[in-house]
C-alpha cells in the first residue's frame, strides 16, 4: 500500500511539474502552400492544434501522414486543427507539396526551410507531433512513427479534448 501511495504521489508530482514546464508556442508566421506567409493564430484550432513536423525524405513521416489525415477528418468538427510543417531544406522543398497532395493531405502545409521554428520548439527528430491547447501550451509531444502510434495519438487527442473542453 505504501508503494502505491508513493507511486501515485510521484505521478501527481510529475504531472504538476510537466504542467508548470509546458512549452508555449508563439504566434509564428511561415510560408504556406501559395508561398504566402501564414500566421499560426489564423489557422490554429478553436480547442486544439496538432502540428506535424515532417520531411519528404523521412519514411516514418510518410507512414504517419495517412493516419493524420484520418484523425483530421475525425476531429475537425470538434475544434481540432491540423497543420503540417515541412522541414525540407532548400534543395528538396520543391518535392514536399506535390508529395503531400499525392498522399491526400487535406490540412494546411507550411514550410520551415530555415529551421528557425524547429529549433525554437526543440524538434530534434522527424516526424515530431505536437498537440497544443487553446492557450498555445504544448500538452503532448510524440517523436517518430510506428505501427500503433496512430492509436496512441488518437488517445492523446481525446484526452486533451476532455481536459480542454472546460
Amino acid at each position: 500500500m505504501k508503494n502505491i501511495r508513493m507511486t501515485f504521489a510521484l505521478f501527481i508530482g510529475l504531472v504538476l511539474f510537466s504542467e508548470s514546464q509546458a512549452q508555449t508556442v508563439r504566434n509564428f508566421s511561415l510560408p504556406g502552400e501559395e508561398n504566402q506567409n501564414v500566421q499560426f493564430k489564423d489557422i490554429q484550432g478553436d480547442v486544439l492544434t496538432v502540428i506535424d513536423f515532417w520531411t519528404s525524405w523521412c519514411k516514418p513521416c510518410l507512414k504517419a501522414i495517412p493516419e493524420l489525415i484520418h484523425l483530421h477528418e475525425k476531429y475537425d468538427s470538434l475544434g481540432v486543427a491540423f497543420i503540417g510543417i515541412n522541414a525540407d531544406g532548400p534543395r528538396s522543398v520543391s518535392k514536399a507539396l506535390p508529395l503531400a497532395k499525392s498522399l491526400g493531405v487535406n490540412y494546411p502545409i507550411l514550410f520551415d526551410t530555415s529551421g528557425e521554428l524547429i529549433s525554437e520548439l526543440n524538434v530534434t527528430a522527424f516526424p515530431t507531433l505536437l498537440i497544443i491547447d487553446r492557450q498555445r501550451k504544448v500538452v503532448f509531444t510524440h517523436e517518430g512513427f510506428s505501427k500503433n502510434d496512430g492509436a496512441l495519438i488518437d488517445e492523446a487527442i481525446r484526452e486533451a479534448l476532455t481536459i480542454n473542453r472546460e
